[in-house]
């Protein structure tokens, strides 16, 4: 093998001390005690410039937390540093107070014993007097029923209208003056309206003689009060109801809406006072003038028996969901979207369109209809926060969700007083196979303030946004968790699983104990948990189970917090000068062979070349690297050999190379 001086190995760059893409320079020191520039490793470098977190040091402990969660579901990876108050979802846990987290309201279910109309399931609720008596009543296809107790034996039928038969909507209205308070039922355009005196539960149901109804509407102006009809697909008419609207010449004509190519399923009066038409093709309004006018016609989607089917009124405006999408309605008609479906990263299971929903003093519910699984999630309307005058007020966001992942729809709801504690209202709601599930509303914004309210019987959990504090590609090094809370008496507890490196954000896959241990936080006001050694990954998926103490109460938490260091890819600066002058002599003693024009102009290549070159530093024994040169400047170096100062350029080249740690590649954690 060929040697050099003492019978040295010959290694790159000798004879020269660098070399730089296949040619060899001379290098410099910056002064005449100083060490040859080009072993100098300084560490880090300005990439990334900056961590955001207030440290020049990435690998300082920082922390993050889940806290204020109260801009509702439906993001899936927090962005930066966190500050949207998001989540991704829940199942059983009300988020909507702002910095607490607590398990939804227990929901009872019953399916009406021994007859119930599964095909077409409830469509609708009203209260009437049976016999003196303030009662419930369903709309359940073929049959209309009437609740006397919670058990599913107690809703009996009040009225069979026979097979085949539909009932599609009640009201509730009373001639003025006159002595008969009516039900009427709506059957739709093949059969005659039905009307209910309250005689009894049973008693006395009268069949329309001629009149037919799809929907029903009142409306009250400085004309007087009148009950609305729409019939023969696409007709409204009137009745002014100093009259009694059993009587059919009270009636007038009926003006067409739209064309008949599409039916009428509901009509709402907005609180303004207007009298909105919702047809399967469109939205629709009386003018002036009586005429019907069509509005928001960009807003069209295909024909379908869903839209416009499910409306409320909450507040100043009414609610609807047309092709798949939720809107609501302002006085002076404008329209804005306004539903969860616009969380475009929402792949949760608590997904889909909004189908009933319900105003209530202190928010709104609906029922969320995933259509790829079929099943539906109660959904929450409204968050309650400290507003900057320091008073808490009410902020549109949506939840999800408080109960759900049965099969069907959410087709009707009602606020009521019946069965409900003193002074207080329960909310009812009817799904498509018929079941009928109430719950206990809060007579407060925040539940936990209502001795009344009951929650869930199971546990709960919400899944938090996919945190990656703004570096999704690099590692992080989780050191402890804590968990603020307060009402963990009778075994009520909080517990943190922990997904690592973008997992599965399913209800259970990917969400592990492994990382803390299946350990419940159950420490007023807070407790800390090391997370097992060495636990790292690039982003952290969040998992708090909530579990109950008893009925009427929840652990109440207050935030998840992590500690954790930034692992990032780092990046070595190497600083060297090389001389450049004519007649240079290399290790050997020979010459150079380029001078000080050839040497600057190869470096300005290396400099300008993108990507990087490669390299044979003198203390890499013979090793090359790849090296990206940055930049370069003229200066002076002293020279050793020649005993004096030269002309040279400084050059700064940039080496990229991961921390030394390993930190396992599927499992996340150190040393794994």
């Amino acid at each position: 093998m060929p040697t050099g001086p003492n019978s040295r190995r010959i290694r790159a760059p000798w004879p020269c001390e660098i070399n730089i893409s296949g040619q060899g320079f001379m290098l410099g020191k910056k002064d005449k005690d100083g060490e040859l520039i080009s072993t100098t490793l300084p560490g880090l470098s300005a990439a990334p410039q900056e961590f955001k977190y207030g440290a020049s040091n990435p690998a300082i402990e920082q922390t993050f937390n889940f806290s204020d969660l109260s801009g509702g579901f439906g993001q899936r990876y927090v962005r930066g540093e966190g500050d949207e108050r998001r989540y991704y979802w829940s199942d059983g846990v009300d988020a909507s107070i702002q910095g607490i987290l607590q398990l939804g309201p227990r929901v009872v279910d019953v399916v009406p014993s021994p007859d119930v109309d599964t095909t077409n399931g409830i469509s609708d609720f009203w209260e009437a007097a049976s016999a003196g008596t303030t009662k419930l009543f369903a709309l359940n296809g073929r049959y209309a029923l009437v609740r006397n107790g919670d058990l599913n034996t107690n809703w009996d039928i009040s009225k069979d209208f026979g097979a085949g038969k539909i009932a599609l909507d009640v009201i509730r209205v009373k001639q003025s003056g006159g002595a008969n308070t009516y039900s009427l039922v709506a059957m739709g355009n093949a059969d005659n309206f039905w009307s209910y005196d309250g005689t009894s539960d049973t008693t006395t149901w009268t069949q329309h003689a001629t009149l037919k109804s799809q929907c029903w509407a009142v409306s009250s102006d400085e004309n007087g009060t009148f009950l609305w009809r729409a019939f023969d697909t696409n007709y409204v008419a009137k009745c002014d109801l100093v009259a009694d609207p059993l009587t059919a010449g009270n009636w007038t004509a009926g003006d067409p809406v739209g064309d008949a190519t599409s039916a009428i399923v509901r009509m709402v009066v907005h609180p303004d006072g207007t009298l909105y038409i919702f047809k399967t093709d469109g939205i629709y309004v009386f003018l002036p003038n009586g005429l019907t006018k069509r509005l928001y016609s960009g807003m069209a989607s295909s024909p379908s028996s869903e839209n416009g089917r499910y409306n409320f009124v909450f507040e100043n405006w009414i609610h609807t969901t047309f092709g798949g999408s939720h809107f609501r309605i302002a006085p002076g008609g404008f329209i804005e979207p306004i539903g969860p479906e616009r969380a475009i990263e929402n792949d949760s299971a608590a997904r889909g369109y909004l189908t009933a929903g319900i105003g209530t003093p202190f928010g709104a519910y609906a029922g969320i209809k995933n259509p790829d699984t079929g099943n539906y999630y109660l959904a929450k309307f409204g968050s309650w926060v400290t507003g900057e005058d320091g008073g808490p007020h009410r902020i549109d966001a949506w939840h999800a969700s408080l109960y759900g992942g049965a099969a069907g729809t959410i087709k009707a709801m009602r606020v009521t007083t019946v069965g409900a504690p003193t002074d207080h209202q329960r909310l009812y709601f009817g799904t498509k196979d018929g079941t009928i599930a109430y719950f206990v509303l809060p007579c407060h914004p925040n539940p936990a303030s209502c001795s009344s309210y009951v929650y869930s019987v199971g546990d709960g959990h919400v899944l938090m946004s996919l945190w990656d504090g703004g570096f999704p590609l690099d590692n992080k090094h989780f050191h402890w968790a804590a968990v603020s809370l307060q009402r963990c008496n009778s075994g009520g507890s909080a517990q943190v699983n922990v997904g690592l490196n973008d997992v599965v954000t399913g209800a259970g896959a990917g969400y592990l104990s492994t990382y803390l241990g299946a350990h419940s936080f159950d420490t007023v006001p807070g407790e800390r948990r090391e997370f097992i050694a060495d636990t790292a990954g690039t982003n952290i998926g969040v998992k708090v189970i909530i579990a109950r103490s008893t009925d009427t109460t929840s652990p109440l938490v207050h935030g998840v917090g992590f500690a954790f260091s930034l692992r990032p890819l780092v990046s070595l600066v190497h600083e060297f000068s090389v001389i450049a002058e004519d007649g240079l002599l290399k290790l050997d003693g020979t010459r150079l062979g380029i001078g000080a024009s050839k040497i600057e102009s190869l470096i300005k290549a290396a400099v300008t070349t993108v990507g990087s070159v490669t390299c044979y530093l003198p203390d890499h024994n013979g090793v090359s690297m790849e090296l990206a040169f940055v930049s370069y400047t003229k200066g002076v170096a002293w020279s050793d050999r020649a005993k004096r100062w030269m002309a040279s350029l400084q050059i700064t080249a940039v080496e990229s190379a991961p921390l030394t740690e390993n930190y396992g590649a599927t499992s996340g954690v150190l040393g794994a």
